[in-house]
């Protein structure tokens, strides 16, 4: 290395960033601070804050998304989702403390794709009623619903009339219906305390429990036609409506 003539009071130095030689005023006992050094961490500082609020706005934007019910199944437990609705069941008609939204699409109600809202407070809902509600994922041994904390978690945005549900016959019911609201039509064959069967002309019969206190059982009859609409959910290893 060839050195220049030496100034008096000063070093001999090496600028890694401009790749060329400099004196500079000596600082004995002193901390020496790299300029380039400096310039490498405020740019990694500039690109960190870049990074974060990426990621603050891929969060947010995440949480704007309205989520397909299918795909809260596969989400983990505890995941923030926002999801959107029609209410076709009141709290406490099918599960405590929980009421299920349909996809609604502006024309149609699919009823093969619904989701349970759980909340643990009273809630002035009616049916019709077109939800946007945030909350957490929530899995059961049989079904996957959303549980919300807060009221403000929960926007009624309108309200629209019901369709009927898509009718099918006994004999239709299996497995990959599950969680579907539905209509079925039959003869009362037998009535409960609080459920009651109906029977197809071919003699098929299927459960129909009554969770709601304002349909009384006392108001029909054996042999009564009559069309029933409801939640087809898994109870004791059954299939019932």
């Amino acid at each position: 290395m060839d050195y220049e003539k030496s100034f008096e009071g000063q070093s001999y130095n090496y600028d890694l960033n401009k790749q060329d030689y400099f004196w500079a005023k000596i600082s004995p006992g002193e901390k020496n601070i790299s300029l380039f050094y400096s310039e490498i961490v405020a740019e990694d500082q500039i690109n960190q804050i870049e990074l974060d609020k990426f990621n603050d706005q891929a969060q947010l934007d995440d949480m704007k998304r309205i989520y397909d019910f299918k795909e809260i199944k596969e989400l983990d437990k505890n995941e923030k989702v926002l999801i959107k609705g029609i209410i076709v069941s009141l709290p406490n008609e099918i599960y405590k403390n929980t009421f299920y939204i349909c996809n609604y699409d502006l024309e149609t109600i699919n009823y093969d794709a619904c989701m349970g809202i759980y909340f643990n407070e009273n809630l002035d809902l009616e049916y019709g009623d077109i939800v946007e509600t945030q909350g957490k994922v929530n899995h059961l041994s049989t079904r996957s619903r959303i549980k919300i904390y807060d009221l403000d978690d929960l926007r009624i945005l309108e309200q629209i009339k019901l369709q009927n549900f898509d009718l099918f016959d006994i004999e239709e019911i299996d497995e990959e219906m599950k969680n579907n609201f539905i209509s079925l039509n039959g003869k009362i064959s037998k009535i409960n305390k609080k459920s009651f069967y109906i029977q197809d002309e071919e003699e098929n019969e299927f459960k129909i429990k009554i969770n709601n206190s304002k349909i009384s059982l006392d108001d029909f009859k054996k042999g009564d036609h009559v069309l029933v609409s409801g939640f087809l959910i898994e109870y004791s290893d059954r299939l019932i409506l």
